[in-house]
């Protein structure tokens, strides 16, 4: 069932899966965020056909920066998705037949970073599946700014770096396809940039806050 959640100026894409042979149940449901480079339909494929056999309703959406959101509206990733979240949650709880109680988020990709980030300020959560858990997205660029002449104290930092060890970077990535689709054409494009520093300061801002708790209840 295609849904549109209100979100700010754009409304989320989603859809709703209902559990096979139980859709008129009110039922525990398993929302899935999506990660860097896919769509809503690959989290059809990866999550939503297994919850569905399991008795779950399932929420799949295109974030900011994912999917439709980025493809057809041109909006971008941002890292605080417990607004994203949010959003979806008050939306699941205008569905007739999900149990308020038993809602859990699920990440994959990149979701690993934005659903435990999500679940650390969504108090409505029952539980929060991270696949794989991740820190964010900089840390491994630290070690490829060492290779180009960073001390380890400048590559931790490596939105800042010298611009002399940028240029060097940019000139391999610039040189190799697989390079260059990656962060060039995708990873500008999913963040709104149209230069590597820039990019780097919005990976950066895209990492794990330490202030922040995941917690996972065993409700679902």
């Amino acid at each position: 069932m295609p849904l549109s959640i209100p979100f700010e100026n754009t409304p989320i894409p989603a859809y709703l899966i209902p559990a096979l042979g139980r859709e008129t149940e009110v039922r525990p449901l398993l929302i899935c965020t999506n990660g860097y480079d896919a769509s809503i339909t690959d989290m059809y494929c990866a999550s939503a056909v297994a919850a569905s056999q399991r008795g779950y309703h399932c929420l799949m959406f295109d974030g900011p920066g994912q999917g439709a959101m980025l493809i057809e509206h041109g909006v971008h990733l941002r890292p605080d998705w417990e607004t994203v979240v949010a959003a979806v949650v008050d939306f699941a709880l205008t569905l007739p037949r999900v149990d308020p109680a038993r809602i859990a988020l699920n990440g994959w990709s990149l979701g690993g970073y934005l659903a435990p980030r999500a679940a650390s300020g969504e108090h409505r959560l029952a539980a929060c599946i991270a696949d794989p858990g991740l820190w964010g997205l900089v840390d491994g660029f630290k070690s490829f700014a060492i290779k180009f002449g960073a001390t380890p104290a400048q590559a931790a930092d490596v939105a800042n770096l010298d611009q002399a060890i940028l240029d060097r970077m940019w000139a391999v990535i610039n040189a190799n396809p697989g390079l260059r689709w990656k962060f060039v054409q995708r990873g500008f494009w999913v963040h709104g940039v149209d230069n590597l520093r820039d990019y780097l300061r919005a990976l950066s801002i895209t990492r794990w806050m330490s202030g922040r708790r995941t917690f996972a209840a065993p409700r679902c």
